[in-house]
């Protein structure tokens, strides 16, 4: 868990908000962020596996994420709020990622859902 939420999540947002990436076409502005934070509002119920709601995100907030703040971002909130606010060929990536990775969550884990979250991940 802390390989992929504490790095890939962490690395991926910090990312896409830092301000060093402003003219890349998957850098989040302001008014960005500030719609995905509205969104991440809006979520009233924590997801199933999630002990809370997700946290706003801002570079601050993001150093003070625990890893499973990062897991529940990867897998149920993530695709959810990005939508429409990252480029689609980069949305559509992380998505992949996040099937990848959710599949590889899965406690009944066999050898064929592995293969199959490879392909995903790859």
């Amino acid at each position: 868990m802390h390989t992929y939420a504490l790095g890939v999540a962490k690395d991926l947002l910090e990312y896409w908000i830092s301000k060093e990436h402003e003219n890349c076409p998957y850098f989040l502005t302001e008014t960005d962020i500030e719609i995905l934070n509205k969104r991440i509002q809006q979520i009233q119920i924590p997801h199933s596996d999630a002990s809370r709601l997700p946290r706003e995100i801002s570079v601050k907030s993001l150093s003070q994420f625990k890893a499973y703040e990062f897991q529940s971002w990867l897998i149920h909130y993530g695709c959810i709020v990005l939508k429409g606010l990252l480029p689609k060929q980069y949305l559509l990536n992380f998505k992949k990622l996040c099937l990848g990775l959710k599949l590889l969550w899965k406690p009944n884990l066999t050898f064929e859902i592995a293969i199959r979250a490879h392909r995903y991940i790859v």
